[in-house]
């Protein structure tokens, strides 16, 4: 657990989220399913070291809530290690059967907030085939956001870049930044910058593919 001054307050979006958890605690209302198809070879060590690089750089893989006087707060864990899952199908012949099974069952999963709001794995159907999986909480990010972090987890797989050489991104900061009340004068800004926004994903079972790197087919539901 953190120093006290390093908790932060949740963002208006956040106790939204929040508070209709609360009301359900027994329903998954917020989890964001994910699966990036990869039509390819890919080197299991590899992508499990690129995933955590990716955690070590961008505090939100590391966010956890801690509730204190019935009031919710975020912090961030220092380091969170290897918490990507790996599952090997390959040698199975109802494997995307199984994916299915496993999808249904884990969507449902209850996340509790003083651990970490994701749970990810990467199967493994041939050779050729794998598929990244990630179910995480809405308290946590979008389902644009796991895109980013998709696109830099591919640079990274790539490139095999040193985490010393990318600046980390701290959403720790961006919170601390944030105002609930935002003039009405700023709402010119968010007219323009929405048309530089990345599209949403598909819905799951929604495929699209990318010829390069990790070949991408996002799907979510």
């Amino acid at each position: 657990m953190p120093e006290s001054n390093n908790f932060f307050d949740l963002t208006q979006p956040q106790m939204n989220i929040w508070g209709g958890q609360v009301l359900n605690p027994d329903k998954p209302l917020y989890n964001m399913v994910m699966a990036f198809h990869f039509h390819g070879a890919i080197e299991v060590d590899r992508f499990r070291n690129s995933f955590q690089q990716l955690t070590d750089q961008n505090d939100v893989l590391r966010l956890a809530i801690n509730i204190e006087n019935g009031l919710p707060r975020q912090y961030f864990h220092a380091k969170v290690a290897d918490k990507l899952e790996y599952i090997d199908l390959s040698n199975d012949d109802s494997s995307i059967k199984l994916f299915e099974q496993y999808i249904e069952k884990d969507k449902g999963r209850i996340f509790d907030s003083d651990e970490l709001l994701y749970h990810t794995v990467l199967f493994k159907f041939s050779e050729d085939h794998f598929i990244w999986y990630i179910n995480h909480h809405h308290l946590m990010t979008d389902g644009v956001t796991i895109l980013l972090l998709y696109d830099r987890l591919h640079e990274i797989y790539v490139s095999e870049a040193s985490s010393k050489d990318y600046k980390m991104f701290t959403y720790q900061k961006v919170s601390e930044q944030l105002s609930h009340n935002l003039p009405k004068e700023t709402s010119g800004y968010w007219e323009q910058l929405k048309d530089s926004v990345t599209p949403p994903p598909a819905l799951y079972g929604v495929s699209s593919s990318n010829s390069s790197g990790l070949p991408r087919s996002p799907s979510s539901g």
